[in-house]
């Protein structure tokens, strides 16, 4: 297991480069027009362990046009290899809920061209009038304490470690182990959220 001081180590550091990779896209510029850019999960509250950015964006018109055309601008970086959407409203919506209606763009991005350097990139494009459960998380994750943010660091590394982390479980499934239910060891978060579903 990774030792906790290196966990955190890794976190700044993957957390400067989230922000040179934003800016280096101008990702901020391009979405300023039709929306506004909310950043979510790891890279918002400074718990990233791998090289993965949620960023929102909260449309007064969710118009699949803009989308593609912001997506055409980041493909045509040269350290972009991937842009891809998908129209995730109805009747194509992979999740049920008005909180996953929205079009995704998936974004890979190789740092200094190198693909050992790939960075994903989540950009959901939703409508301003739908609640953002991401939001309160997002909060949350900032205000929890320094042991709930080491364990959350640890619980990532050990999952990324098996090969489970992004495939089996998912970082929003680490954060409801931590902080709704509690968990602090390991072992148990792990059989919990694999194991049992929870």
């Amino acid at each position: 297991m990774i030792d906790p001081a290196n966990a955190v180590t890794q976190a700044r550091a993957l957390q400067e480069g989230a922000e040179r990779v934003l800016a280096d896209l101008g990702i901020d510029a391009l979405v300023a027009p039709y929306g506004e850019l909310i950043r979510i999960g790891s890279a918002a509250c400074g718990l990233m362990a791998a090289r993965d950015i949620d960023l929102g964006v909260l449309c007064p018109v969710l118009d699949g046009d803009v989308v593609f055309a912001v997506a055409q601008r980041l493909f045509a970086h040269p350290w972009v290899r991937r842009a891809q959407v998908n129209d995730e409203r109805p009747p194509f919506q992979s999740m049920v809920g008005p909180e996953n209606e929205g079009i995704y763009c998936g974004v890979r991005y190789c740092e200094e061209g190198r693909r050992d350097q790939e960075w994903k990139i989540d950009l959901w494009y939703f409508p301003m009038d739908v609640p953002r459960p991401e939001l309160p998380m997002r909060d949350r994750l900032l205000a929890a304490s320094d042991d709930e943010r080491m364990t959350i660091l640890l619980l990532k590394h050990a999952l990324l470690t098996d090969g489970r982390y992004g495939r089996d479980v998912h970082g929003i499934d680490i954060y409801r182990a931590v902080l709704d239910r509690g968990e602090r060891s390991l072992d148990d978060v792990i059989h919990a959220i694999v194991d049992e579903g929870t």
